[in-house]
């Protein structure tokens, strides 16, 4: 029936809207994380809502080659958390990087590199309270979807996405 379909499209959409409006007014309430309201980028995709969390000119959410979260990016991250602790939405969390060339004599590259965000991304979800079973995937991108095409060594192109999966709207 198209009118149940449609309810439940607007139903999706404030749910979501409800969780930009949560996270906004998380970070815009602690003063030391206002200024990081621009490494916070939502982006509505036909897959659901993208939140990502992106470097910017001077402020990097990881160091330069490490997957460790530093203490602001983790608060960042548990503010999604609690934003979405009460959905059901799945969740597919994505680590990109930018196009420098990163390698070590290991072998160890830009591949490994966002996979291990994203991986360290998901451990921190988890223990915010996120139940592991709604985490279906993790992926690391390297360099292969940049946010900023025309420069690829941008800040922001090297972000974690956290993508809130619409459920399948003939289940719900």
């Amino acid at each position: 029936d198209l009118t149940e379909i449609v309810r439940a499209h607007d139903e999706r959409e404030q749910a979501l809207d409800e969780v930009e409006r949560l996270i906004t007014e998380s970070v815009r309430g602690q003063p030391e994380l206002l200024d990081l309201m621009r490494n916070i980028n939502f982006e509505r995709t036909p897959q659901g809502l993208n939140v990502q969390i992106l470097d910017q000119e001077g402020r990097s959410m990881f160091p330069l080659g490490s997957s460790r979260i530093e203490d602001r990016t983790r608060e960042l991250i548990q503010i999604v958390g609690d934003a979405i602790m009460d959905m059901t939405y799945p969740v597919t969390i994505s680590g990109h990087t930018d196009a420098v060339p990163f390698s070590r004599a290991s072998g160890y590259s830009n591949w490994e590199l966002s996979a291990d965000r994203a991986n360290a991304t998901r451990r921190v979800l988890v223990s915010n309270g996120i139940n592991p079973a709604r985490i279906e995937r993790i992926s690391g991108m390297a360099d292969t979807k940049l946010l900023s095409p025309a420069d690829p060594e941008a800040p922001q192109n090297r972000r974690i996405d956290i993508l809130l999966a619409y459920p399948d709207a003939m289940q719900g």
